[in-house]
């Protein structure tokens, strides 16, 4: 049986040497080219062809497909999630052999996700005759999409290993629940710290879903959040720290989160990590959250109280400066916020501006970098994993006369 094995891949592998070979020599584009890459994608069982280049001859953009494909099912797979690497599998397009693969990864990373309608959309583009066809009883199987067809029996040990993962989740969240009836706030946050910095080495997305959910819960607690902040800022480091507190507060405190979000484009701008498009997203968002206070008519509360408005002032004078430094030549239409040889004074007035800007210029300042940064907001609206326990809860600032709850942490 070994032996009729072993004769059935040497036979695979030949024909994919010699399909990769006419590669070379087809035009790309070409008839035979198309059906040169037609069967490849029938017969490629593992994306990474380019190990063995010593056996497989691939073509230069061949290769760099193999090289993408195959780091993006490691990320998705071994935990290390990376989205540039997620990224580059757009250059994947249905002309390569690598194309099922790619559709393969990405449900994956919608299994895990718990996306099951993109994994559904995905699983179908894979052709039944691919070896990347292989997973859709599994994955359909895991997500109790289909429970009747079984699994093929090799699957089984995969099939418990991510069950046991999920359940693992499952009752972590109970336990957590359980603090949070008995009210009991020091276990609530020290158990859910200790969950993220279990999870965060092999299931990333999964850990900062659990964070977001814990920052957002605790505020609507209305915890003291300084155990919390400290802990995202050990583990995510400071920047994106406050990058994920300003998304769990933005529907609980969106009055902090502006502060949040603030000090979250100061750190990045200091870093040289921010683009003037990654700027205009930020605070499009920033605008956004005032837009909805001059709605409500409560924008007058927050600039009575004094204590805010001196933090929000120091914050918006810190990133002006910030930008002069690091974005000098600032275009349109954020070039009107930054124009001025000073700091702006009255940071309400800075503000009411940008929401000016905001409203007239949605092709230009509310680019898709801001659509991209607003959808992680979408994370906090389930429980972690997304196990369906909806904890989104928007807060009307009408009803707080007193300062900010989380005031403190500034």
């Amino acid at each position: 049986m070994k032996a009729m094995y072993n004769m059935k891949t040497t036979t695979v592998n030949r024909k994919i040497e010699q399909l990769l070979l006419s590669l070379h020599t087809e035009a790309v584009g070409s008839a035979n080219y198309a059906a040169a890459v037609g069967e490849l994608k029938k017969l490629i069982a593992s994306p990474y062809l380019y190990r063995d280049d010593t056996k497989f001859k691939l073509p230069e953009g061949i290769a760099e497909e193999s090289i993408i494909v195959s780091d993006a099912l490691e990320s998705v797979t071994n935990g290390m999630y990376n989205p540039e690497v997620l990224n580059r599998l757009q250059e994947i397009t249905e002309d390569s052999p690598f194309y099922p693969w790619k559709n393969g990864v990405l449900s994956i990373l919608s299994f895990y996700q718990s996306d099951r309608d993109n994994m559904l959309q995905l699983l179908e583009q894979i052709p039944a005759e691919s070896p990347p066809a292989k997973l859709k009883p599994i994955l359909l199987h895991l997500s109790r999409v289909d429970t009747t067809t079984p699994p093929p029996s090799n699957a089984h040990g995969l099939i418990e290993a991510v069950r046991e993962d999920r359940a693992f989740l499952q009752s972590a969240v109970e336990q957590l629940t359980e603090y949070l009836e008995d009210q009991l706030k020091e276990a609530f946050n020290e158990t859910a710290m200790l969950l993220v910095q279990d999870l965060l080495s092999s299931y990333p997305q999964a850990a900062r879903r659990l964070a977001l959910w814990s920052m957002q819960t605790a505020a609507e607690q209305e915890y003291d959040l300084s155990f919390i902040l400290g802990h995202f800022k050990k583990l995510f480091g400071e920047v994106e720290g406050l990058r994920l507190t300003a998304i769990a507060l933005q529907p609980v405190e969106p009055d902090i989160s502006i502060l949040f979000w603030l000090r979250y484009a100061i750190g990045n701008l200091a870093s040289g990590l921010v683009t003037q498009t990654e700027l205009a997203a930020i605070l499009s968002l920033i605008a956004d959250i005032i837009q909805d206070f001059q709605r409500d008519d409560t924008y007058l509360q927050l600039y009575e109280n004094r204590e805010y408005s001196r933090g929000l002032t120091s914050l918006v004078k810190k990133l002006y400066d910030e930008v002069q430094i690091h974005l000098r030549d600032v275009e349109a239409p954020l070039d009107k916020l930054f124009h001025a040889p000073t700091p702006p004074q009255d940071a309400y007035s800075w503000l009411n501006l940008l929401v000016q800007i905001n409203s007239t210029s949605q092709g230009s300042l509310s680019t898709s970098q801001a659509q991209d940064v607003s959808a992680a907001q979408k994370e906090t609206e389930s429980s972690p994993a997304a196990i369906g326990t909806e904890t989104a809860h928007h807060c009307d600032p009408a009803q707080e006369q007193n300062a900010p709850r989380q005031l403190e942490l500034f």
